[in-house]
């Protein structure tokens, strides 16, 4: 993507000063266009995911994961082509589609999660952190070796530039399946990663809604995922599991009843059980 070109402009910039302090300080710019390049795939997918569910965020482990929940071609590299003139309404075999004429469209470049994270976590080590002494004869130095620093860094050069020769990102095709949350969110996920018993986040931020997927038939459902609580007035509330999942050992969760408007506390006890 075009953007990337700032980002190698402001490396090859600290390069040509060629002193050590530059050096890190380009390493450190890299390991920042690496991140940006997988969260911006990251960004594109987010209404088919949400952010609880990206359990880990490290870049290439969250591209394995939209991978995994939302596309799997969210890093592989393919031109999209459109026809030149709308398809006829009626089913067309493949040599007539064939003989249609395509126009490009755009190119998402692909790329290795697993060569991101290696380049990313190979910056960290060589650049990025004062080296750990294994003996008191062992001086404790300010930066790593300039060399090594700067021959990984032409490798992450490389790699920018051919990812930003791309000019589209794809969040994926395929079936949708569309639920509203509790509290109003619009929600969708890709049909063919969703199956009974799958636990689904809503992608509002600042919800704490669950659901777990239900089939029936050939219809999805999403079951919202609650604690049965009665109030003392005799209401009975539903508290979010996932709420309750996140109390601390010595926290407490609280709930207002609709009804009377009572304060209601939760906390997690220890039970000694007799067998």
């Amino acid at each position: 993507m075009i953007y990337l070109r700032d980002n190698i402009s402001r490396i090859e910039k600290l390069l040509s000063d060629n002193s050590i302090s530059s050096t890190t300080y380009a390493a450190l710019e890299a390991r920042l266009a690496l991140e940006r390049v997988c969260y911006d795939r990251l960004q594109i997918s987010h209404d088919y995911i949400s952010h609880d569910e990206i359990k880990k965020w490290q870049p290439k482990d969250v591209v394995q994961k939209l991978i995994q929940e939302v596309d799997e071609s969210v890093a592989s590299e393919f031109t999209l082509f459109i026809s030149k003139e709308p398809a006829e309404d009626r089913e067309m075999t493949r040599e007539e589609y064939e003989n249609l004429e395509f126009i490009p469209v755009g190119t998402q470049s692909g790329f290795s999660p697993r060569k991101i994270g290696s380049l990313w976590n190979a910056l960290s080590r060589l650049a990025l952190h004062v080296h750990l002494p294994d003996s008191k004869d062992k001086s404790v130095s300010e930066y790593g070796d300039n060399d090594e620093i700067r021959k990984k860094i032409s490798e992450v050069i490389v790699e920018l530039n051919r990812i930003s020769s791309g000019n589209l990102i794809s969040s994926g095709l395929g079936p949708e399946v569309h639920f509203t949350c509790e509290c109003g969110q619009a929600n969708k996920r890709r049909q063919r990663f969703l199956s009974a018993g799958k636990i689904l986040h809503c992608i509002n931020p600042n919800c704490n809604e669950t659901y777990t997927v239900e089939m029936d038939g050939d219809e999805f459902l999403f079951a919202r995922r609650f604690v049965d609580i009665k109030c003392k007035c005799g209401r009975d509330l539903k508290m979010q599991k996932k709420t309750i999942l996140s109390i601390g050992h010595d926290q407490y969760g609280k709930i207002i009843c609709d009804a009377c408007e009572r304060d209601i506390y939760v906390e997690w006890r220890l039970v000694q059980i007799q067998r």
